[in-house]
């Protein structure tokens, strides 16, 4: 039979606080860690910040008036991908009087 695994007992997951915590290989130089309880991956002492609800909504309203997503994302911090999320998730704003009838056109049927 073969040996308990011996896990390090600072170390804990911050999904669960489990210490059952192998190690699952390096990203970018750092060890990756991958918990034995709920199966997260993480980086121990990396710093995971999320933006607030009011910076999402202030990217939203500068995609709204026309500055594009790699601009955005460069001033908040996050992957241009991340913003096209946002914007499918929450849409852009809507502006007052942007309908169907002020500058749209129609086409012919």
């Amino acid at each position: 039979m073969a040996r308990p695994r011996a896990y390090s007992r600072d170390i804990r997951c911050p999904a669960c606080g489990s210490n059952q915590m192998p190690k699952n290989g390096t990203s970018k130089g750092r060890q990756v860690y991958r918990c034995g309880d709920c199966g997260r991956h993480y980086t121990h002492g990396a710093a995971y910040t999320r933006p607030s609800a009011a910076d999402r909504e202030q990217a939203l309203s500068l995609l709204g008036a026309g500055v594009s997503q790699s601009a955005v994302a460069r001033r908040f911090g996050v992957t241009p991908p991340a913003v096209h999320r946002w914007v499918k998730k929450w849409g852009l704003p809507q502006s007052p009087g942007a309908g169907a009838g002020e500058g749209s056109v129609e086409r012919p049927r």
